[in-house]
């Protein structure tokens, strides 16, 4: 990454894991990934951070006064803190299959922002995605 990085190139990143569904679906979706220099973090962006051991995938709710980032996985309702120097790269556009979606695109970034705004309620929305989901024994 950091060589990709130093050459002005993104870095292609599979997504794995489900806390940024269902935006970025596990295994199916892709991040182009680019320096946080080249591309300064801000409220929406997408954001590949170290956590102790693991990196991280997440949006990024605001911003504090201190440069701090509330983050916040799509899928989750919790919310962390992020320091600068956790910061390793900010997503520059997604690739769903075989489609690249640039993250400053009007349409990803109205998606990105509804989505943003419904996480108090997602408990819900996921409950009721779960009850209107077919069966396996119906028959369609």
């Amino acid at each position: 990454m950091q060589a990709a990085f130093a050459a002005g190139k993104p870095f292609a990143l599979a997504v794995t894991g489900t806390s940024m569904s269902p935006l970025l679906r596990d295994q199916r979706d892709a991040v182009f990934l680019v320096s946080p220099q080249m591309r300064p973090p801000k409220r929406n962006d997408i954001l590949l951070f170290k956590r102790q051991d693991a990196l991280i995938l997440h949006r990024i709710l605001s911003v504090k006064k201190d440069g701090a980032f509330v983050v916040n996985g799509d899928a989750q309702t919790w919310c962390e803190r992020v320091q600068p120097e956790q910061v390793l790269a900010v997503a520059a556009a997604i690739l769903r299959k075989g489609k690249r979606i640039p993250c400053d695109s009007a349409g990803y970034r109205f998606l990105s922002t509804c989505w943003r705004k419904t996480r108090r309620f997602r408990p819900l929305l996921h409950r009721m995605r779960l009850f209107f989901r077919p069966k396996e024994n119906e028959v369609s």
